[in-house]
């Protein structure tokens, strides 16, 4: 747990431990299919599932099955590599350590998906860069969900909790801070209109 001090009021941040579901089940547009041989990652495996295809999921039995979608198809995509030393962490452009590292899977997203979102005939390259840029943020997102980079704060003035509900789920440490601090200013512009409509609504007195 980690405290920070802000305009006087004290942020409590610590990391989320309860993580209700994977990033990857969130709307997401591209599409991860990873080949990892001891656990399922991504979107799916391939050939998980003994070989079935998974309900609403894509399903490529060989890595190279999987290739050839992406060529036929010209989607837009990049390569996940993935570092597994007492844990896991994934990335778009790979790894130094070559002994505990490589190339785990793909992130694409179909020509076909990419205008019916961006609801355009032609793929520029501006948009193509878009997309791809897109494509990271989702890898960043799930290597932060594999590295439990996910966090929670608690809010405390003088020493009476001021936090309303439950304030977790924050990706990265940054982002949780920067809602935290959003929600002091909050709390501060309150309780300055609570004091002055307080100040108005008092009697004048006559001199």
């Amino acid at each position: 747990m980690t405290d920070e001090l802000y305009k006087g009021y004290v942020i409590k941040i610590e990391q989320d431990e309860i993580i209700d579901e994977s990033p990857r089940e969130w709307s997401n547009l591209g599409v991860m299919v990873c080949w990892h041989r001891r656990c399922s990652m991504g979107d799916c495996t391939v050939g998980e599932a003994y070989g079935k295809p998974i309900k609403d999921k894509p399903f490529f039995p060989t890595v190279q099955e999987l290739v050839n979608y992406i060529k036929e198809t010209r989607a837009i995509f990049l390569r996940v590599y993935l570092y597994e030393h007492s844990g896991q962490t994934v990335n778009t452009r790979g790894f130094s350590d070559p002994w505990d590292s490589g190339q785990v899977g793909f992130i694409y997203v179909t020509k076909e998906k990419v205008r019916e979102e961006f609801k355009c005939k032609r793929i520029s390259k501006k948009l193509k860069a878009k997309v791809k840029e897109i494509l990271e943020g989702e890898v960043k997102i799930y290597d932060q969900y594999l590295r439990g980079d996910i966090y929670g704060y608690d809010i405390s003035l003088n020493g009476e909790d001021i936090t309303d509900g439950s304030c977790c789920g924050f990706y990265g440490y940054d982002y949780c801070l920067q809602e935290a601090e959003d929600a002091v200013d909050w709390d501060l512009r309150n309780r300055t209109k609570e004091a002055f409509e307080y100040l108005m609504a008092m009697p004048v007195e006559a001199e």
